[in-house]
């Protein structure tokens, strides 16, 4: 494909990712029954069958039939590290061979594959050089075809301006796309943005949802709004068992293991740093449930991180 088509596909797929996020951001404004609806189901490793752990890097990617496998899987069938521990194929000695491979299933349409082959891009992995405007334009194509991480992922790279112009609008946009199709780091970030707005109960709504989901972080915010008068004590108790519940889900001895044997421990966070909209510790400004308006905007600067 020459320059000249490269560029009009790559017009031609950022107009429908804002056309995507212009349609959820509407939809948003007009009824919030998409935005705050359940959602979908966190897929589950084929292997043993237990859903997938949040965090992308306790997971792996086989481009060869295009399943994700769990790292406790990974670690426990790979045994024989020259073929597949899915469908036991032969795997590529090499990175130029891993990468063809990669490409191939792009070109299939496979929206996982695109979006990891952006995040080998974006890190300058097997063997690539480095590359962030091939990454977000291999994102853009992956938020089409419906993966949430490639949403999330431009969500970031229009609020930082990398690899694209600095737009807010459109990085919540794609963040609210992330998060009706499952991603629950993006509805944190949508809640924090509300407590700027100071739309608590929004802000309340997206963070039982993720925390739902075994998100760390947005279980943490609903504590601090608990702690603040803003969170009701049954909808913390609800959100703390369903947090544990959805944790422990995700747990097996083998992946336990495996984390071990890679980290030594927790795994790293695998998400940027938004520095405006951290949640940090909530006793700094609430000692004695102190509930002055000046106790509660230093506990807003605390949860926003303004």
């Amino acid at each position: 494909m020459d320059t000249i088509a490269v560029v009009v596909a790559d017009e031609q797929w950022l107009a429908q990712l804002t056309e995507c996020c212009n349609a959820s951001w509407h939809a948003a404004k007009q009824h919030d029954g998409a935005l705050f609806s359940q959602p979908p189901p966190i897929d589950e490793c084929p292997i043993c069958m237990l859903p997938l752990k949040m965090n992308r890097l306790e997971r792996a990617y086989y481009p060869c039939c295009g399943k994700e496998i769990c790292i406790g899987c990974v670690y426990a069938l790979g045994h024989n590290r020259r073929k597949c521990v899915f469908c036991r194929t032969p795997m590529n000695t090499s990175n130029r061979e891993l990468i063809k491979q990669f490409e191939s299933r792009v070109e299939a349409g496979d929206a996982l594959a695109t979006f990891c082959l952006g995040c080998l891009y974006d890190g300058g992995r097997r063997g690539l050089r480095r590359d962030r405007d091939k990454a977000v334009k291999l994102w853009l194509r992956a938020a089409v075809l419906g993966n949430a991480g490639a949403s999330s992922m431009i969500g970031y790279a229009c609020c930082y301006g990398s690899g694209v112009e600095v737009d807010h609008e459109k990085a919540l946009g794609c963040w609210k796309l992330a998060a009706i199709r499952g991603d629950a780091g993006s509805r944190y970030i949508l809640g924090t943005n509300e407590v700027c707005l100071r739309n608590y109960d929004r802000a309340l709504n997206h963070f039982v949802i993720s925390a739902v989901a075994g998100h760390d972080e947005s279980l943490t915010a609903i504590q601090m709004f608990y702690m603040l008068g803003y969170a009701p004590k049954d909808v913390f108790e609800k959100a703390l068992r369903a947090h544990y519940k959805a944790k422990k889900e995700t747990e097996s001895d083998q992946r336990e293991t495996a984390t071990a044997l890679l980290w030594g421990g927790a795994a790293p966070v695998d998400t940027p740093a938004l520095p405006r909209l951290r949640m940090l510790r909530l006793h700094t400004y609430t000692a004695g449930n102190d509930s002055s308006t000046e106790t509660t905007e230093k506990a807003e600067a605390e949860i926003t991180g303004v």
